[in-house]
Formats: C-alpha cells, structure tokens, sequence
C-alpha cells in the first residue's frame, strides 16, 4: 500500500483526476510518498525502496524565490519529494538485518534516490548519518552518510510522526507551472534532459548531444553560479545596452567548459591587425558562443565547441 502526501493548497497544487478512483499528482505538488508494508522481508523492502526511486527520479527542482524589502531577493531550490517506508511488523528477520540489505541496495543506486527513513512498529528505525548527526531531508542524505539502525521499541510510533511532520516542514511547494510541461525533455538514465535550442547537422538533421556526454557533463558538473555572474564571463568586463537587467537574477546555472575557451573580450585584445571583428571570429572556438541544456531542471551551459562529431548524435 502507498500513502501519497501532497499540499492540499488550490492557490499552489493542482490535482487531476482521471476516474472517481484514479488521481493524478504532478511531482511538483508531492510531498512525498509512504510505503506501508504488513511485514517488512527483504523483499517488500527492496519493492518499497525502488517504489521511492522511482518518485524521487521525476523530482524536478524549482527556483523559490522571496523578496525582502525592495531590494534583498533570494532565491533557493526546493529539496526533492520524500520517501519512507513504514511497516506493521518484521518477517522472521531484524532491524540489523534489513539495515544491512538496505546498504547493499544503496551501493547500486545513488544517494539522491535513497529513502529517507524506514520504520518498523514496535521495533525501531533505519535512516542515515552525517558523522554523528541524523540526516532525514533528501539534500542532506550523501553517498558518504552511514546507515544507523535503533531499537526505539514502543517508541518507534512518535519516532515515525514526528520525522514526517519533519519531511513535509521541509518541502517547499511553489506555484505549479503546467507551460514546464511544454518540453518534457528525454530520459537518460534517471536524468530528465531538455534541450532549449534545436540544433541542426549541416543535412538538417536535429541533433543532440549524447547519452555519455551528458552523463559526463552531469558528473563533472561542479558548483553552479549566478546567471548575472555568467553574462559577466561573457563580456569580461565590456559594457553593453541592456546588461544591468541581468542584475536581478537569482537563478542559477552550470557550466561545461573543460578547456576553458577565450571569451569576446579575450580575442578582441589579441586583434593586433584591426581585422573586422565578423572576420576575426569567423570560426574561432569561444566561450560566449554556446547553448543551454536542463537536466533534472537545472541549467547548464555548454560551448558550441563541444557540440562536435564524438558528442553528438541524431535526435530521434
């Protein structure tokens, strides 16, 4: 059986309902989901935690904006949907050994689609570590958290209401947007990948970049910086109508540029000869030239250097 937790907000969430005894919930509307299991065996653990990996994968993060006064606004990112198991009872095991087969299971899947709390009625606990502390909220859960076990006993009831009430404190709803699902992008592995540019081969053929290239630029993907910071890249410094917009930006991206490439500013002072700048550039690797690709909902910036024959394949 599985709980499925939502904001019950009009103004935020939308509901859609396909039949008296089917709902539909958009992923940006969950809170998260429960799994209740009778008895809680290997296997019903393992149904459970892929049933969480498989709701954690549509997580799509979105940019929560507040203003402070006029002239503080921050923005952040919403942490990603729950998952928890909860279970009536044990299957002539233990906590230790469901512990156990839950380090095994997560040594295969990665860390953003780990549960993040099991408990069984009556006996106790699973959920993971940081050091000494417990972690319960999806973006503090890390491949290197360990998995603690606890035999809270008749306690474990309160140990399960208040970690929920926890959960759903952390979970930010913002305004559900439908126009996102205008582009629902493809699936590489468990990453969603939109591209916002059509980009054609010299026969007209779309084209996008490829499944390893983008499991190589998600991997590598480092840390993000402020939009207003990479129209800055850009320009280096060059000033131009219109870039002051940009100052209010809060939104993030990433960036996919291992060789570094020049920027307009670079190759204009390397210009000895006074050559027409549209000659100049003519063909010339470089930063500011490049496109935007989403992947799991976050932005990432790419040369069109790195759109070439080893990375790129048909858009089918």
């Amino acid at each position: 059986m599985k709980f499925v937790v939502y904001r019950d907000d009009k103004s935020k969430s939308i509901i859609f309902e396909s039949s008296e005894s089917t709902k539909i919930f958009p992923i940006e509307s969950v809170l998260g989901i429960i799994e209740v299991k009778s008895q809680l065996s290997k296997a019903k653990l393992i149904e459970g935690l892929e049933n969480i990996k498989s709701l954690k994968t549509l997580h799509a993060p979105q940019l929560i904006t507040k203003n402070y006064g006029d002239r503080i606004r921050i923005g952040y990112y919403n942490n990603p949907p729950f998952g928890v198991i909860f279970a009536y009872s044990l299957s002539n095991n233990s906590l230790e050994s469901l512990r156990n087969n839950l380090k095994e299971w997560c040594e295969s899947n990665p860390p953003e689609v780990w549960p993040n709390f099991i408990c069984i009625l009556d006996e106790g606990t699973i959920n993971f570590k940081n050091g000494l502390n417990d972690v319960l909220i999806s973006s503090e859960i890390q491949e290197t958290s360990s998995i603690s076990s606890l035999q809270h006993k008749e306690n474990s009831l309160f140990e399960f209401t208040s970690t929920l009430i926890t959960l759903c404190a952390n979970r930010k709803i913002d305004i559900f947007n439908i126009q996102a699902y205008k582009n629902i992008g493809i699936m590489v592995d468990t990453l969603r990948v939109k591209f916002e540019s059509k980009i054609m081969n010299i026969e007209g053929q779309r084209i996008r970049l490829s499944d390893s290239f983008i499991q190589t630029m998600y991997k590598n993907r480092g840390q993000p910086i402020q939009y207003k910071d990479l129209v800055e890249k850009f320009t280096d410094g060059m000033n131009f109508i219109g870039k002051e917009l940009f100052d209010d930006r809060v939104d993030k991206v990433y960036i996919y540029d291992p060789d570094n490439l020049p920027n307009i500013s670079e190759l204009l002072s390397k210009n000895t000869e006074n050559k027409p700048i549209v000659e100049m550039l003519q063909g010339v690797p470089m930063f500011a030239s490049g496109t935007y690709v989403i992947i799991n909902e976050e932005k990432y910036y790419i040369p069109l250097y790195y759109w070439n024959d080893s990375n790129i394949v048909l858009f089918n």
